[in-house]
């Protein structure tokens, strides 16, 4: 039996300009939003544990800032990756690695 990779969660955020009054996302809350863990103390847990990557590499940082294009990967058996894609659907996506491999699709 082959283990298949999961597909990824694509998570949708906000592409707002900087100086805008949309909030940033961290990492904890993108963890909470894409549905992989059940609330915030299990999600600081996983980053405390250093099972979670951001764009490759490991990520300890709570708080972390995320941006348009983040891969994120969980070190657990089947976990999708989940990638951060624009809100809106003009955005260009050719230039995000949504299959994981290593290159814009």
């Amino acid at each position: 039996m082959s283990s298949r990779r999961p597909e990824p969660i694509r998570l949708v955020i906000s592409n707002s300009p900087p100086g805008s009054h949309a909030k940033p996302i961290n990492l904890t809350q993108v963890l909470k939003l894409a549905g992989v863990v059940l609330n915030g103390s299990e999600a600081k847990a996983w980053i405390s544990d250093g099972i979670v990557k951001v764009n490759g590499a490991v990520e300890i940082r709570k708080r972390r800032q995320m941006m348009i294009g983040d891969r994120i990967e969980i070190d657990l058996d089947n976990a999708p990756p989940i990638i951060l894609i624009p809100e809106s659907p003009d955005d260009e996506l050719d230039d995000l690695d949504l299959d994981g491999d290593g290159e814009a699709d």
